[in-house]
């Protein structure tokens, strides 16, 4: 049976377009002269189904439930945000601009954060999907935040504190974490009653702990951060 070359050039096209990228090429043995007749001889496809190898960090350990807006590197540079990874890991190792000691993420096509020398707190956030893994060596301390049962009056407090304005009580916490206003913040006390705008966010320095517990009932949350070291 004779070979039509136009024929076969289609059929080779057909293949390129629906062949998967994971399957061998199909190899065809072409006849010197196509207009005789010959036998074509064909390499089965072959498909892996395995999806691609993903990189693993040997000696690292993973935290969940982080804040992935806290920088966790004292050093400025030392932080890096790249969105839609599928494989942080292999981020933080071909990180070039410093040496990534972890990385924040919440798996594949999520954003990847990329941190330096960990040597800030680790906070926790309730309810977070966001994980940490923290590289062998790096060090740190991871911080939990706690609100107490019962809702205080900061203004009767006699210790030194700031009062500002949050929109909510993730914003109030950052104000602390940033510690800016109220350098050493161990603790804040927000409260969502608009009749408190522009002074519903109160922070607290670690000075403050000791007099926390003589605050009076009132309409605000009080939220206490503590540390261990790892």
């Amino acid at each position: 049976m004779g070979i039509n070359k136009a024929f076969l050039i289609t059929q080779l096209r057909f293949f390129h377009r629906f062949s998967s990228p994971n399957c061998s090429p199909v190899l065809i043995a072409l006849p010197t002269n196509l207009n005789t007749t010959a036998t074509t001889t064909k390499k089965p496809v072959t498909c892996s189904t395995t999806p691609p190898p993903t990189t693993t960090i040997p000696n690292s350990w993973t935290i969940g439930g982080v804040n992935p807006r806290v920088r966790l590197s004292s050093v400025r540079g030392n932080y890096k945000r790249y969105p839609n990874v599928q494989d942080c890991a292999s981020k933080c190792a071909q990180e070039t601009n410093f040496t990534c000691r972890g990385f924040v993420s919440k798996g594949p096509g999520s954003d990847c954060v990329l941190h330096g020398e960990i040597d800030l707190p680790i906070v926790k956030q309730t309810g977070s999907r966001w994980f940490l893994v923290k590289l062998d060596g790096a060090s740190g301390k991871m911080c939990f935040w706690t609100d107490d049962p019962k809702k205080i009056n900061p203004t009767t407090i006699s210790s030194q504190k700031e009062v500002t304005s949050a929109d909510n009580q993730n914003g109030c916490r950052a104000l602390c974490l940033i510690g800016k206003l109220q350098p050493d913040c161990i603790a804040y006390a927000f409260s969502t009653n608009p009749i408190y705008k522009p002074n519903n966010c109160y922070l607290f320095s670690v000075e403050s702990i000791y007099y926390l517990t003589e605050a009076a009932t009132g309409d605000f949350t009080l939220s206490r951060k503590s540390c261990q070291y790892s």
